[in-house]
């Protein structure tokens, strides 16, 4: 009952931030909408009918081709984790409900209930709502309060902060080759929020020094670039999470086969972990950060 009441809290929160958002933008575009009203109707009708036969024609298409348009491990990792949407919550708490595991938890908290369970995303929107213990109590009361990871000082302790993780990672590795799978779990639930908050934060500064004042279309590139293998190496680490979660219930068969598979998944990790900090490295002495 505690964890059903903590899901519907903050499905709630999520949606009605969803809604908000989507109100903001429909009021932003009445006054357009409502003086071309005649051409939208229009408009509408022919969306209406190609929409239609734009379905019935992926329906034959994944019918007849169906490994044709599979979403690649990675692909699917990446919406699904940086999404941070509603649909991604409902879907992992419905798959989570049903094992002897927490629901939900908050970034940072090491309890070992929390490996393999959704983390519930800290940005501003949602931070006014759990960003004090009498928040949390009011909106996800059954949620463990756990402090707002801090922001790194500079772009200089963000990297120092991100090569320690490198460091905690083959540190994971070690512990699960061991069979450790709980202590390397619970390691990792607190590696996640390291790199995640320190990897936003240099990346928002190595934007803001390579495209402020003026920008090329090269620097843009190579922050989305950026921002593109940040997302990746943050998608592969709950991947991990997920996996790590899975070989503790004994979802993934006997000890052996969960370690060979969560080893996998970790070496994954690595390398798109490293694609991104090598990539920061660079971009941060060009930015003129270190």
């Amino acid at each position: 009952m505690k964890n059903q009441r903590s899901l519907i809290s903050i499905s709630l929160l999520l949606l009605f931030l969803a809604e908000s958002s989507a109100f903001s933008l429909q009021n932003l575009n009445g006054k357009e909408q409502s003086s071309n009203a005649n051409n939208n109707d229009v408009q509408v009708q022919d969306t209406s009918s190609s929409s239609s036969s734009f379905s019935s024609f992926q329906i034959d298409e994944l019918s007849s081709n169906t490994e044709a348009t599979s979403i690649s491990r990675r692909k699917w990792t990446q919406e699904f984790f940086i999404g941070g949407g509603l649909a991604a919550f409902l879907g992992a708490t419905t798959a989570t409900t049903m094992e002897p595991a927490s629901a939900a938890c908050l970034p940072g908290d090491l309890s070992k209930e929390c490996i393999g369970v959704y983390k519930v995303p800290i940005d501003d929107g949602i931070l006014p709502f759990v960003g004090t213990p009498e928040k949390l109590k009011e909106y996800a009361p059954d949620l463990k309060y756990i402090p707002p990871i801090k922001a790194p000082l500079n772009a200089k302790s963000a990297l120092e902060l991100l090569d320690t993780q490198m460091l905690a990672a083959e540190d994971i590795k070690q512990v699960v080759l061991s069979g450790k799978l709980e202590e390397a779990g619970i390691k990792l639930l607190s590696l996640l929020p390291v790199v995640q908050s320190s990897g936003k934060f240099l990346v928002d500064k190595i934007e803001y020094g390579l495209l402020s004042p003026n920008s090329t279309t090269i620097d843009d590139l190579k922050v989305s670039k950026l921002k593109a293998d940040l997302d990746m190496a943050l998608g592969m680490w709950g991947e991990c999470d997920i996996v790590m979660g899975q070989g503790l219930r004994g979802q993934l068969g006997v000890t052996a086969v969960a370690q060979l598979t969560i080893l996998g998944s970790i070496k994954d990790a690595i390398v798109a972990y490293d694609d991104f900090l090598v990539n920061a490295k660079l971009l941060s002495k060009e930015a003129k950060l270190v």
